[in-house]
């Protein structure tokens, strides 16, 4: 059996040693890269940026947003404050931060779903043009508003 487990199968013998192809691909890679010296065309590397590269606002929000793009003239300078200042509006929700205005924005229109029937949506006549529209419009948030605001004012006038 020894003799058997020793002896070089014939596809053994046919390839070359492992030292050998290692030898081949080096010498290769050599050849390759010497080639590229010669020309002029070295390794990749990759360009600093300049400091003007570097102040240039950004083209988009980046990959983790899906490239965003920064809010154009549909977006109001309104309605990113709104939506920058949503903590206020609503007192059943709470965020950690209020949120400086991002410079980048989209507004979208809600469509209701199969199964959201007649109230998914909101009628023509409930619809404003922006954010800032629909919470002046909302009965509501607009009550919300006022008693804040009030509290506030009783709170920095003081006693007397």
């Amino acid at each position: 059996e020894r003799a058997l487990r020793d002896a070089p199968d014939d596809d053994e013998a046919a390839r070359p040693a492992v030292a050998e192809r290692t030898d081949d691909a080096t010498d290769a890679a050599l050849a390759r890269a010497f080639a590229a010296a010669q020309t002029g065309q070295g390794p990749k590397r990759k360009k600093r940026k300049t400091r003007a590269e570097k102040r240039a606002p950004a083209k988009d929000a980046g990959p983790g947003w899906y490239g965003l793009p920064p809010a154009d003239a549909t977006v109001s300078a309104d309605d990113r404050a709104a939506l920058a200042l949503r903590g206020v509006a609503d007192p059943k929700r709470h965020y950690k931060r209020q949120d400086a205005p991002s410079e980048f924005a989209a507004l979208g229109t809600v469509v209701a779903g199969k199964f959201d029937g007649a109230s998914g949506t909101l009628k023509k006549r409930e619809r404003k043009t922006g954010l800032m529209g629909e919470l002046l419009a909302d009965a509501g948030a607009r009550s919300y508003a006022k008693r804040r605001f009030t509290a506030v004012q009783e709170r920095q006038r003081g006693p007397g």
